[in-house]
Order: structure tokens, then C-alpha cells, then sequence
């Protein structure tokens, strides 16, 4: 891979998570304790979906190896080619952002958002200080985030540029 940099979780996310898991495991425990294993079941359940979920769609690293964008997920991997991509550019989402789907702080934020300013969007970011915005040819948009955006984003342009024939 020829850039890789990790996503880092906000503080308010990292806090949000742990109190999350935490008090589901807790709760779970105290209904299987005092005999109400229906609740105890959901109470687990609840907690393994969110696992899940965020093991499959959690940001971990965005990367960009040779011609393709990649947005690492711990159980996964997405490829955008960066032919695909007909703009990249820094920018952090906006407070206006609506989540539609996914996770707006467990795990970072990922999943499918709109916002006045920029419509609807796929998010894979741990805080919004280190975001960039990948359009798609076809429209998607993508909002990402990594530790070293800045170089990230200069990356992707000088791809893009070599990728346009002469």
C-alpha cells in the first residue's frame, strides 16, 4: 500500500462506545442475575448487533494503493477506484448532518448521512476535524477521515491527475 493512515476516534466517541458496550454488558448481566433471561437475551443480542455492525462497517484506515482508494474496516475492505473519483476535497461534515443510517459516535461515525450543504453521503470517519469529501463520477459521495488527511487528500489529486490520459 502506498499511503495508509488510521482513523482516530473522538474523545466523545471513544467515551460513547465504551459507556455503550459497557452498560449493555452490565445490563444483560443483571437481568440474567434476577432471573429475566428474556431480557438478558436482548440485552445481548443488542450488544452483538452493534459489534457486528461496527466490525463490518467501522472505519479503521483509509489507504490508497496504486489505482484504488481503500477504506479498511476491521472484518473488511471497500475499493474505490480513483479513476472513478471526479473530486476530492478537505472538508470537515457540518453540525447540520442528519443521520439517515449507521453510526453517529460508536465506533466512529460511518454510514449514510445528508446535510443541507452537501446532500447525501456515505461517512467512514473517526472526528470531523480529519475529514475529506471523495465525489464519485456517478455522484456518491463519500465523507472520509484518516489521521494524515492532508496528505491523503494531496495523494488522491496526484493520482488523479496521472489516471486522466494526456
Amino acid at each position: 500500500m502506498d499511503i495508509k493512515c488510521k482513523v482516530v476516534l473522538s474523545n466523545g466517541s471513544v467515551t460513547f462506545s465504551c459507556l455503550l458496550i459497557v452498560g449493555l454488558g452490565v445490563l444483560s448481566y443483571l437481568f440474567f442475575t434476577h432471573g429475566e433471561l428474556w431480557a438478558a437475551v436482548v440485552a445481548a443480542a443488542a450488544l452483538l448487533a452493534l459489534v457486528a455492525g461496527a466490525l463490518l462497517y467501522a472505519p479503521a484506515y483509509i489507504g490508497l494503493d496504486g489505482d484504488t482508494l481503500v477504506i479498511g474496516h476491521p472484518l473488511r475492505v471497500r475499493r474505490l477506484p480513483v479513476g472513478e473519483i471526479a473530486d476530492v476535497r478537505v472538508c470537515p461534515p457540518t453540525m447540520g448532518a442528519r443521520r439517515l443510517f449507521g453510526s453517529g459516535g460508536f465506533l466512529g461515525y460511518w454510514g449514510v448521512f445528508s446535510e443541507r450543504d452537501l446532500g447525501r453521503y456515505t461517512a467512514f470517519h473517526g472526528r470531523a476535524s480529519d475529514c475529506f469529501l471523495v465525489t464519485l463520477r456517478d455522484g456518491r459521495k463519500y465523507l472520509l477521515g484518516c489521521e494524515d488527511y492532508p496528505a491523503m487528500v494531496s495523494s488522491i489529486k496526484s493520482r488523479m491527475a496521472e489516471a486522466v490520459p494526456a
